[in-house]
Protein backbone atom coordinates (compact mmCIF):
# COMPACT_ATOMS: atom_id res chain seq x y z
CA UNK A 1 0.00 0.00 0.00
CA UNK A 2 1.40 3.44 -0.95
CA UNK A 3 0.10 4.93 2.30
CA UNK A 4 2.39 2.75 4.24
CA UNK A 5 6.18 4.73 4.06
CA UNK A 6 3.96 8.29 5.15
CA UNK A 7 2.23 6.11 8.01
CA UNK A 8 5.24 4.76 9.24
CA UNK A 9 7.25 7.98 9.09
CA UNK A 10 4.13 9.82 11.07
CA UNK A 11 4.35 6.73 13.67
CA UNK A 12 8.38 6.85 13.83
CA UNK A 13 8.60 10.66 14.58
CA UNK A 14 5.86 10.02 16.87
CA UNK A 15 7.86 6.93 18.61
CA UNK A 16 11.20 8.87 18.42
CA UNK A 17 9.72 12.49 20.39
CA UNK A 18 8.15 10.26 22.95
CA UNK A 19 11.97 9.64 24.14
CA UNK A 20 12.62 13.72 23.30
CA UNK A 21 12.73 15.23 27.01
CA UNK A 22 12.53 18.85 25.36
CA UNK A 23 8.92 17.60 23.96
CA UNK A 24 6.63 19.48 25.80
CA UNK A 25 2.51 18.73 26.35
CA UNK A 26 0.09 21.06 27.30
CA UNK A 27 -1.99 20.24 30.12
CA UNK A 28 -5.38 20.47 28.07
CA UNK A 29 -6.10 21.25 24.53
CA UNK A 30 -9.15 20.91 22.39
CA UNK A 31 -9.37 21.56 18.55
CA UNK A 32 -11.49 21.10 15.65
CA UNK A 33 -10.37 19.24 12.53
CA UNK A 34 -11.14 19.80 8.81
CA UNK A 35 -9.46 18.28 5.84
CA UNK A 36 -8.86 17.11 2.21
CA UNK A 37 -7.50 15.00 0.03
CA UNK A 38 -6.79 11.49 -1.57
CA UNK A 39 -8.61 8.73 -0.68
CA UNK A 40 -7.30 5.03 -1.36
CA UNK A 41 -10.23 2.14 -1.19
CA UNK A 42 -9.88 -1.57 -3.28
CA UNK A 43 -10.85 -1.11 -7.21
CA UNK A 44 -10.64 2.85 -7.43
CA UNK A 45 -8.85 5.92 -6.55
CA UNK A 46 -11.47 8.72 -4.48
CA UNK A 47 -11.19 12.24 -2.60
CA UNK A 48 -11.13 12.11 0.83
CA UNK A 49 -12.42 14.25 3.34
CA UNK A 50 -12.35 14.11 7.53
CA UNK A 51 -13.51 16.44 10.35
CA UNK A 52 -12.72 15.55 13.61
CA UNK A 53 -12.86 16.62 17.76
CA UNK A 54 -9.88 16.53 19.36
CA UNK A 55 -9.17 17.04 23.24
CA UNK A 56 -5.53 16.10 24.86
CA UNK A 57 -4.37 15.84 28.40
CA UNK A 58 -1.29 15.88 28.94
CA UNK A 59 -0.18 13.06 26.34
CA UNK A 60 -3.57 11.33 26.03
CA UNK A 61 -5.67 12.84 22.99
CA UNK A 62 -9.23 11.78 22.77
CA UNK A 63 -10.75 11.91 19.14
CA UNK A 64 -14.17 11.80 17.19
CA UNK A 65 -13.87 11.93 13.74
CA UNK A 66 -15.83 10.77 10.59
CA UNK A 67 -13.82 10.10 7.74
CA UNK A 68 -15.04 9.38 3.94
CA UNK A 69 -14.11 8.08 0.78
CA UNK A 70 -15.67 8.18 -2.06
CA UNK A 71 -15.33 8.38 -6.14
CA UNK A 72 -14.60 11.07 -7.59
CA UNK A 73 -14.03 12.17 -11.47
CA UNK A 74 -14.68 15.71 -12.74
CA UNK A 75 -15.87 15.54 -16.56
CA UNK A 76 -15.65 11.58 -17.23
CA UNK A 77 -18.89 10.70 -14.84
CA UNK A 78 -20.49 8.94 -18.13
CA UNK A 79 -17.46 6.47 -18.27
CA UNK A 80 -17.43 5.17 -14.63
CA UNK A 81 -19.17 2.68 -13.76
CA UNK A 82 -22.13 2.75 -11.54
CA UNK A 83 -23.12 2.85 -8.41
CA UNK A 84 -20.47 5.53 -7.28
CA UNK A 85 -18.88 3.35 -3.97
CA UNK A 86 -18.43 5.58 -1.16
CA UNK A 87 -16.99 4.68 2.36
CA UNK A 88 -17.80 6.56 5.84
CA UNK A 89 -16.42 5.46 9.14
CA UNK A 90 -17.48 7.44 12.46
CA UNK A 91 -15.08 6.19 15.17
CA UNK A 92 -13.58 7.08 18.60
CA UNK A 93 -9.93 6.79 19.13
CA UNK A 94 -7.35 7.38 21.44
CA UNK A 95 -3.82 8.41 21.20
CA UNK A 96 -0.71 10.22 22.17
CA UNK A 97 0.31 13.32 20.76
CA UNK A 98 3.71 15.41 21.55
CA UNK A 99 4.39 19.04 20.98
CA UNK A 100 6.64 21.83 20.19
CA UNK A 101 5.90 25.24 20.30
CA UNK A 102 5.01 25.49 16.74
CA UNK A 103 4.40 21.67 15.75
CA UNK A 104 2.17 19.04 16.81
CA UNK A 105 2.30 15.46 15.90
CA UNK A 106 -0.31 12.58 17.28
CA UNK A 107 -0.91 8.97 16.21
CA UNK A 108 -4.06 7.39 17.47
CA UNK A 109 -6.58 4.22 17.21
CA UNK A 110 -9.67 3.54 17.80
CA UNK A 111 -12.88 1.64 16.75
CA UNK A 112 -14.94 2.65 13.86
CA UNK A 113 -18.56 2.46 12.65
CA UNK A 114 -18.31 1.85 8.70
CA UNK A 115 -21.42 2.66 6.31
CA UNK A 116 -20.60 2.71 2.78
CA UNK A 117 -21.72 1.23 -0.55
CA UNK A 118 -19.80 -0.94 -3.40
CA UNK A 119 -20.57 -2.22 -6.83
CA UNK A 120 -21.82 -5.76 -7.27
CA UNK A 121 -23.09 -7.83 -10.29
CA UNK A 122 -23.09 -6.23 -12.97
CA UNK A 123 -27.23 -5.78 -14.20
CA UNK A 124 -27.32 -4.92 -17.93
CA UNK A 125 -25.33 -6.64 -20.26
CA UNK A 126 -25.30 -3.91 -23.01
CA UNK A 127 -24.21 -1.74 -20.31
CA UNK A 128 -21.40 -2.88 -19.11
CA UNK A 129 -21.22 0.12 -16.49
CA UNK A 130 -24.33 -0.30 -14.68
CA UNK A 131 -23.72 -2.51 -11.41
CA UNK A 132 -25.61 -3.85 -8.82
CA UNK A 133 -25.33 -1.58 -5.21
CA UNK A 134 -24.10 -3.24 -2.17
CA UNK A 135 -24.47 -1.89 0.74
CA UNK A 136 -21.47 -1.92 3.56
CA UNK A 137 -21.82 -1.90 7.31
CA UNK A 138 -19.81 -3.02 9.59
CA UNK A 139 -17.16 -2.39 12.28
CA UNK A 140 -13.69 -1.70 11.88
CA UNK A 141 -10.08 -0.48 13.38
CA UNK A 142 -9.50 3.51 12.87
CA UNK A 143 -6.18 4.63 12.24
CA UNK A 144 -4.54 8.30 12.43
CA UNK A 145 -2.10 10.38 12.28
CA UNK A 146 -1.30 14.25 12.52
CA UNK A 147 1.69 16.58 11.90
CA UNK A 148 0.94 19.73 11.83
CA UNK A 149 2.29 23.65 12.12
CA UNK A 150 0.49 26.11 13.99
CA UNK A 151 1.92 29.61 12.40
CA UNK A 152 0.08 31.56 14.01
CA UNK A 153 -1.85 30.95 17.47
CA UNK A 154 -5.18 29.12 17.41
CA UNK A 155 -4.54 27.91 13.82
CA UNK A 156 -2.49 25.05 12.74
CA UNK A 157 -1.90 23.52 8.94
CA UNK A 158 -0.58 19.92 8.08
CA UNK A 159 -0.54 16.72 7.00
CA UNK A 160 -3.21 13.63 8.16
CA UNK A 161 -2.76 10.20 7.21
CA UNK A 162 -6.64 7.88 8.40
CA UNK A 163 -7.69 4.24 7.58
CA UNK A 164 -10.24 2.18 8.25
CA UNK A 165 -9.52 -1.67 8.62
CA UNK A 166 -12.50 -3.79 8.08
CA UNK A 167 -13.53 -7.30 7.27
CA UNK A 168 -15.73 -5.34 3.99
CA UNK A 169 -13.59 -3.03 2.35
CA UNK A 170 -11.16 -1.56 3.99
CA UNK A 171 -9.99 2.35 3.43
CA UNK A 172 -7.48 5.05 3.54
CA UNK A 173 -6.80 8.57 3.14
CA UNK A 174 -3.89 11.74 3.09
CA UNK A 175 -4.98 15.14 3.59
CA UNK A 176 -4.22 18.41 3.85
CA UNK A 177 -5.84 19.64 7.51
CA UNK A 178 -7.02 22.35 9.20
CA UNK A 179 -6.84 22.70 13.05
CA UNK A 180 -8.44 25.74 14.78
CA UNK A 181 -8.39 25.88 18.28
CA UNK A 182 -6.71 25.29 21.72
CA UNK A 183 -3.72 24.69 20.10
CA UNK A 184 -0.79 27.38 20.36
Amino acid sequence: MRLLPLISLLLLTGVALAQDDSVTFHQTSTWATAGIGRGFMPGSGSLAGKIALSYQQGAHLYTVRVFSVSEFAIGVEHNLPSPDQWLVDYAVMYGRAWHRPTAYWSVSAGLGFVRGARRGALLNPLNLLDHESIGITTLGIAFDAHMFAVPVPHIGIGIAASSNLNPQKSFAGIMVCLHIGDID
